[in-house]
C-alpha cells in the first residue's frame, strides 16, 4: 500500500520519530504492516477512549513504536502524535497479545547498564 505524506505529516515525523529521511519510508512500512489499529483495541478501555477523541471521524489511527499514525482515507498520513506514558503499558499488552506472546516475554531485554534504551519496553 502506497501512502502519500503530508508536509505537515513529514515534519512531525522528522520531529518526533526520525529525523532521517531515509528511515522515515521503513518505519512507516512497518507502522501500517505490524501496527495497533482501533479494531485490535477493546472499546471499553481508556486507550480506545483516548483514540476515539483525539482522531477524527474517517480518519485511520495506527499505534507504533508508541506514536500513533493518523491517516485520511485516501491513504495519506496525515500527522503523527505522540502516545502519552499512561498508555503505553496498554499498547505493549495489547501488541504482545496480538502477537500471541505473554506480556513479559515480550518485553525488550535490557542494554547494556547506562545505555538510554534501558527504559524501552516493546
Amino acid at each position: 500500500m502506497s501512502v502519500v505524506i503530508t508536509d505537515h505529516a513529514a515534519k512531525r515525523l522528522s520531529d518526533r520519530v526520525c529525523p532521517k529521511k531515509k528511515a522515515i519510508n521503513r518505519i512507516l512500512d512497518r507502522a501500517l504492516k505490524d501496527g495497533l489499529r482501533l479494531d485490535d483495541i477493546k472499546e471499553k478501555s481508556k486507550l480506545y477512549d483516548y483514540i476515539k477523541h483525539k482522531v477524527k471521524p474517517g480518519c485511520i489511527p495506527i499505534i507504533y513504536n508508541n506514536n500513533i499514525y493518523i491517516l485520511s482515507d485516501d491513504n495519506a498520513l496525515v500527522t503523527v502524535l505522540n502516545l502519552p506514558k499512561k498508555y503505553i503499558k496498554i499498547a505493549d499488552k495489547i501488541k504482545c497479545k496480538k502477537e500471541g506472546k505473554k506480556y513479559h516475554d515480550c518485553r525488550r531485554r535490557e542494554t547494556a547498564k547506562g545505555s538510554p534504551y534501558d527504559e524501552w519496553e516493546i
